[in-house]
C-alpha cells in the first residue's frame, strides 16, 4: 500500500488589522527579507449569515503559519479580500512599518 503524507493542517492565527504589520514582521520576514514563499491568500469568513465572505490572510510554508487577517467586514470576493491585503502591505511598506522586498542574494540563492 502506498501511503500519501499530507502537509499538517497550517496553524491558524486571527489578527485584528491594527496588528497586521506586527503579525507580518513575525511571521513573513526572516532576518530582514520576505520569506520568497509566503502566499497572499484569503479565507472564507467564519459567519452565522447567509452570506459569504473572505477575510485576507497570508500563509508563510516556512513555519506552516496561516494568519487571517480580521478586517471590519468580511470581503464579498476572495479577490476583493485578496487585494485588500495587497492594498493594506502596501500602505504599510510606504510609511516603513514592514518589510515587502525580497533582496537580491535571496533571489540568487533560490534559482
Amino acid at each position: 500500500m502506498i501511503m500519501v503524507r499530507h502537509p499538517a493542517r497550517p496553524h491558524t492565527q486571527f489578527v485584528d488589522v491594527r496588528f497586521l504589520a506586527e503579525a507580518w514582521q513575525e511571521h513573513a520576514v526572516t532576518q530582514v527579507t520576505v520569506d520568497p514563499n509566503t502566499q497572499l491568500t484569503a479565507v472564507p469568513a467564519l459567519s452565522t449569515n447567509l452570506e459569504a465572505g473572505y477575510r485576507p490572510a497570508f500563509y508563510v510554508p516556512e513555519n506552516n503559519v496561516l494568519v487571517v487577517v480580521l478586517t471590519a467586514f468580511p470581503h464579498r470576493t476572495f479577490e476583493s479580500a485578496k487585494q485588500c491585503l495587497i492594498d493594506l502591505l502596501e500602505a504599510m511598506h510606504q510609511t516603513g512599518a514592514i518589510t515587502l522586498e525580497i533582496s537580491a542574494s535571496t533571489v540568487e540563492n533560490a534559482a
